[in-house]
């Protein structure tokens, strides 16, 4: 007996696409400001309250840095944005090769390839391969 089977390729490949959009547009964001010459502001009590929002009451540096140490923040800052970038890229990356792992093992299981292995078993071994760990809250894909 025949059997087919229907793989929408979009759902994974959306995550890819999501993971590289998310990174980029912030990477753009952040590396931005970054490069400003009047972004000088690093405190977060300046930030405007939300509704529903409290503001952090105390400061952990001095309200009067020199122009020149908060360069040096923001010099770390941009390799912390392109580090965030990178990873974020990674985790949906990752989410891929789940996707493609568990498409992998239907088809296995319905060409009678898998013998008396557990599908379901197997997915789990694979996400304990030492990927990174699912911190994609936003992504609605997954």
């Amino acid at each position: 007996m025949r059997q087919q089977v229907n793989i929408d390729v979009r759902q994974p490949s959306n995550i890819a696409h999501t993971g590289v959009r998310r990174a980029v547009l912030f990477m753009g964001l952040g590396l931005n400001a970054m490069q400003r010459k009047d972004f000088r502001d690093y405190q977060l009590h300046k930030l405007e309250l939300q509704p529903g929002r409290t503001s952090l009451p105390i400061d952990f540096f001095p309200s009067d840095l020199p122009p020149k140490r908060v360069d040096e923040f923001k010099k770390e800052f941009s390799f912390w944005i392109v580090g965030c970038g990178v990873r974020e890229m990674l985790e949906h990356y990752a989410l891929l090769l789940d996707h493609i792992h568990k498409y992998g093992l239907l088809v296995q299981q319905v060409r009678g390839l898998l013998a008396e292995r557990d599908p379901q078993k197997e997915h789990r071994t694979f996400h304990r391969n030492g990927r990174l760990p699912r911190s994609c809250a936003s992504c609605t894909n997954c």
